[in-house]
């Protein structure tokens, strides 16, 4: 029902479609959900709601309150008088994914500013606050115990958030395009479960120390600045499969400090395309099964 000028929505509108279980209303008109459309019994095993695109305030989410299966919802670019979203426990939900791309949010709040609103965070795995410009101090782990995937793409972040390291079980890390400059060798010293790196399309200009990552599959650093990898760099990164480094200033294979990481054994995929590489020498330690991704030669 995406694209359907849809403005209005009552308990009547879904009488004829009992027991709905995933519903796409994205790119509608729908500015306002009266809270009893969706604990009618035709949504009693809804457990997918995509919303996005449309003229929701997303501070005024009534309609979602004790929904005891919906487990993901999707309100991306509703940029109604948004600010800050209003969370408080609810011990009734099972929301597991949220989608809060682009809403003009800038922070999590607990403290509402009308009457206190139950809005579901506290086992929440994946959430996206990308397209935003968001305060990152007012995610805590009080709020998010369960936070698995975290995307703050697109944020003007200028550094990784020192409060991230509160979620010990955190996996999946966005942070591309959030005009990062600088790494350090404690940046993610207590991530140690992390499994996907985003940091694509900052302005990174020297890692000079050992990623402590030893769960990570999955490195993105293409679109950044550098130019060269210190011996040792990826001495704690014994999983990685699949490392990205597109569109930086690496001159030459020998740049990369490749040449004794026998830690890479499980490497499978390199992405050198857009550097300024003009000969490529293979270092004869590195897994045969891998695949390096490389443009026109200079």
């Amino acid at each position: 029902m995406s694209q359907m000028g849809v403005q209005h929505l009552t308990t009547n509108t879904f009488e004829n479609i009992p027991n709905i279980q995933c519903l796409n209303l994205a790119r509608n008109n729908i500015s306002d959900i009266p809270e009893e459309v969706f604990h009618s019994k035709n949504f009693e095993n809804l457990i997918y709601l995509n919303l996005s695109s449309n003229r929701l305030d997303v501070n005024e989410l009534d309609f979602i309150n004790n929904h005891k299966n919906l487990k993901t919802l999707v309100l991306d670019s509703n940029t109604r008088n948004n600010d800050e979203i209003c969370l408080s426990e609810n011990k009734d939900t099972k929301l597991r994914v949220l989608s809060l791309k682009n809403c003009y949010l800038y922070s999590l709040s607990s403290n509402c500013h009308y009457e206190q609103k139950n809005y579901p965070l506290k086992f929440l795995t994946a959430l996206d606050l990308s397209h935003n410009e968001f305060n990152v101090s007012s995610l805590t782990y009080d709020r998010l115990p369960s936070l698995q995937n975290l995307s703050l793409s697109h944020n003007r972040l200028h550094s990784v958030p020192e409060n991230l390291a509160e979620f010990p079980d955190l996996k999946v890390l966005s942070l591309s395009y959030c005009d990062i400059t600088k790494i350090t060798s404690d940046t993610f010293k207590n991530f140690s479960r992390l499994e996907i790196l985003s940091l694509r399309g900052n302005q990174i200009t020297k890692i000079d120390f050992t990623l402590n990552l030893p769960n990570l599959r999955i490195l993105d650093l293409a679109e950044n600045q550098l130019h060269s990898l210190p011996i040792n760099w990826s001495a704690n990164l014994n999983n990685l499969r699949y490392l990205n480094l597109n569109s930086n200033y690496f001159p030459s294979m020998e740049a990369l400090n490749l040449g004794s990481q026998l830690e890479l054994k499980n490497l499978e995929d390199l992405h050198l395309r857009n550097n300024l590489i003009s000969s490529i020498i293979v270092p004869l330690d590195l897994p045969s099964e891998l695949t390096i991704h490389v443009g026109p030669i200079l």
